[in-house]
């Protein structure tokens, strides 16, 4: 396992609304510790909740532990989620 998270192009937007997230793209590697900071509404509570399965993704790819995570695994949401 090389990347524990990999994050490639992601995009998800909210309906009826201007704000997206557009082509997110990082790893996380075994043993790293990663702090995610910004402005207010700069999409930190979205990119998180994309993670863990509580909004879906638009486009983009997302692997879990060496797993592809799509918008229909309720799997990767139950088994993951406390992971993240």
């Amino acid at each position: 396992m090389e990347n524990i998270l990999e994050i490639n192009n992601l995009n998800t937007s909210y309906h009826n609304s201007e704000f997206r997230l557009s082509d997110i793209s990082f790893s996380i590697k075994p043993g790293e510790v990663v702090g995610l900071i910004g402005k207010n509404g700069s999409g930190k509570s979205t990119l998180i909740n994309t993670l863990v399965g509580n909004r879906l993704k638009d486009s983009g790819s997302m692997t879990f532990f060496d797993e592809e995570v799509t918008n229909s695994d309720f799997k990767y949401k139950r088994t993951h989620r406390r992971c993240i």
